[in-house]
């Protein structure tokens, strides 16, 4: 087994232990730890992949691109400008198999420990309610993961809820229940 170390320039150090494989592409796992502001991404790879970033669950970019022959196991460190004054980052490897088909690896999310202090985010959810009643807010993110719920006094009528408390700039999806009664469920922009 011999040892190569790749680098690609300004952004990310590559290093892997390399063996030949001929095996189809499995779908990789990648996990994900932060140090210094940096963050180090792992997993395993035996074809081409992708090394794809978000921060907002969705909408993803290609950040990297690495033409793999042999297969390893890889460490990538991510320090790019872009991850400054940023709460969390969302990573997955896309591998692309000799054939041209892909897969992605699980979605992995890191709370990222910026020095900055991070602009307040403000989001909001207009309901209407038939009657005066106690309202439960439920946000969840585009992994249909609940990230916060809130309580309100809801008025007979139109109603207007902001939502702060520690929702990070994205896309969520917003249920209102009045009286234990589902009322609306809207699309959220917290920016």
């Amino acid at each position: 087994m011999k040892n190569f170390t790749t680098t690609i320039i300004a952004l990310f150090f590559i290093a892997s232990s390399f063996a030949n494989n001929t095996t189809p592409a499995a779908k990789a796992t990648l996990s994900a730890s932060v140090n210094n502001n940096t963050v180090v991404l792992n997993f395993a790879a035996n074809s081409n992949f992708q090394i794809e970033r978000s921060f907002y669950s969705n909408e993803f970019t290609t950040i990297a691109t690495v033409n793999n022959a042999f297969g390893g196991q890889f460490n990538i460190n991510d320090n790019a400008a872009a991850l400054a004054g940023r709460k969390v980052a969302y990573y997955r490897v896309k591998t692309i198999n000799v054939d041209g088909t892909v897969s992605y690896s699980n979605t992995t999310v890191v709370t990222l420990n910026n020095n900055e202090t991070a602009a307040a985010v403000i989001a909001s959810v207009n309901f209407t309610a038939a009657n005066n009643g106690n309202a439960v807010i439920t946000v969840k993110n585009a992994a249909g993961k609940t990230i916060a719920v809130k309580s309100a006094i809801a008025s007979k009528g139109a109603n207007t809820v902001e939502l702060n408390n520690g929702l990070v700039k994205g896309f969520y999806t917003a249920t209102v229940s009045v009286n234990g009664v589902t009322v609306a469920t809207e699309k959220v922009i917290a920016e």
